[in-house]
């Protein structure tokens, strides 16, 4: 190791607080009075934003489980769905899923190419979850 090399490793140890002896490393943490010293000189924001209302969190909060916990309120059927899919999702799906300018969802064994969302969401919940979260909405 050239001088400038060994120097910069040491500048570099030196920075991340590592202290080497005796062939061990030991990664030196700030002392609990020094973290609180340290986020006491911090200011809780930096003067732009808010906090988030409890309204605001419960309209993001779109997740839905398995077993239909966080599903809108409301039902169908598969006759309301293939109006929907006529509708909304057929113009780059395709008629039957088979795709089109976009993947095909249905119709592909997982050893034999592209997967479809059949391979990697095996409940309707998470698929409906996806659409809602990821699909153009026109």
């Amino acid at each position: 190791m050239n001088g400038t090399n060994g120097r910069t490793l040491l500048l570099a140890l030196g920075v991340f607080g590592i202290c080497v002896s005796f062939g061990h490393a030991e990664i030196r943490t700030p002392s609990t009075e020094q973290q609180r010293a340290n986020s006491a000189s911090r200011p809780d924001t930096f003067g732009i934003g808010r906090p988030a209302t409890a309204d605001e969190i419960a309209k993001l909060n779109i997740d839905v489980m398995p077993n239909g916990d966080g599903l809108p309120p409301g039902g169908g059927t598969a006759t309301d769905g293939a109006q929907t899919w006529e509708i909304f999702c057929s113009g780059c799906h395709g008629t039957n899923g088979e795709g089109g300018t976009a993947a095909p969802l249905v119709g592909r064994d997982p050893n034999e190419g592209p997967l479809t969302v059949g391979n990697f969401w095996p409940y309707a919940t998470t698929l409906y979850d996806y659409i809602n979260r990821a699909m153009p909405q026109t």
